[in-house]
């Protein structure tokens, strides 16, 4: 995922404020926040830190500046990482700044007013940041964004190489699912078939990830069987058939059903995921020969109205025009 993660613009408060406040730094954090089951995890937090031990006094307009000190400091964090310090590259208090995160494939940049780019490794995936929060001693804070174009973070930002677009493997929903949907996946088996084929009704999350986000319901489909299931709060779930989805415990002696089927490299499929209620769905896959697979009694324990994306892996998708389709 290549792109701009966050562009701000704020002014960095006086050292006479600091002082006064005994408040000497700022963050900035991105966080994946969730309302199920996790606590929120630091995507990527920057705490700089002004030194007050020197700064000069103007006579004229008693406005108070910060005297550069080796103390300053930047610290960068996140979740799985170890910690960094490097030198604070904002040089003074009183000072507006424009500050910039550009992810890649493995890491975070940032920049502070245009300037030399700060590597940091990523612990979590970028796209697990859905909120961000700013504190400490900065004012006058505005986020870019479509909606919010600033100058100056558009000015760096067009200098960046292009910007991340969702794939045909990925759909962002624009409303909740509801009762009568029917999501249609046409494609092809991959050649080799050595990867399970999966589609994924995910919730705070662009991929099936251990730590970050919900998967709402999972169809797998293999060479031999497909089936079902779901995952939360870091474990496999299933469905009703196999948990009591009040309070999450195991059913005796129940195990998730894979249906048995044969499947070719190169093989044309369609896949349509009904929505019969908010906790329930059945599912067809077809060949072009045959029904393969039919499950009209899957009960989840996840409501489909939490499913913010879709996602398909491993299957060679042969719609472009509506690659993922949803009809009403």
């Amino acid at each position: 995922m290549n792109g701009t993660l966050l562009c701000l613009e704020g002014k960095v408060l006086s050292s006479e404020h600091m002082a006064n406040s005994s408040i000497n730094s700022f963050e900035v954090t991105l966080l994946h926040d969730t309302k199920y089951g996790y606590e929120s995890l630091i995507v990527l937090r920057l705490n700089f830190t002004f030194s007050l031990r020197k700064y000069l006094i103007d006579n004229e307009n008693e406005n108070i500046t910060f005297n550069e000190e080796a103390n300053s400091s930047l610290r960068i964090q996140s979740y799985l990482n170890k910690d960094v310090f490097i030198k604070n590259p904002i040089g003074q208090t009183g000072v507006p700044i424009v500050l910039l995160i550009y992810t890649e494939q493995f890491y975070y940049n940032i920049s502070i007013n245009g300037g030399d780019i700060i590597h940091y490794k990523n612990g979590l995936p970028p796209w697990a940041a859905n909120y961000v929060m700013v504190n400490g001693s900065i004012s006058d804070v505005k986020f870019h964004d479509d909606e919010n174009k600033l100058e100056k973070c558009q000015k760096i930002i067009e200098k960046l190489p292009p910007q991340y677009k969702f794939s045909k493997e990925l759909l962002l929903l624009k409303e909740e699912l509801k009762k009568q949907d029917e999501i249609i996946i046409k494609g092809k088996i991959p050649t080799p078939f050595n990867e399970t084929i999966s589609i994924n009704f995910l919730n705070a999350a662009f991929k099936w990830h251990q730590k970050i986000g919900h998967t709402v319901f999972q169809l797998n489909i293999t060479r031999n069987c497909s089936g079902v299931n779901s995952f939360s709060n870091g474990s496999w779930i299933g469905t009703s058939k196999t948990v009591n989805c009040d309070n999450g415990t195991r059913l005796p002696n129940t195990v998730e059903e894979c249906r048995e089927h044969s499947l070719k490299e190169g093989q044309k499929i369609r896949i349509s995921i009904k929505i019969e209620s908010s906790m329930k769905v059945s599912c067809v896959i077809e060949t072009v020969e045959d029904i393969i697979y039919e499950n009209k009694k899957i009960e989840l324990c996840i409501p489909l109205l939490d499913t913010q994306y879709i996602q398909v892996n491993a299957l060679n998708i042969t719609e472009e025009e509506h690659p993922i389709r949803i009809r009403t």
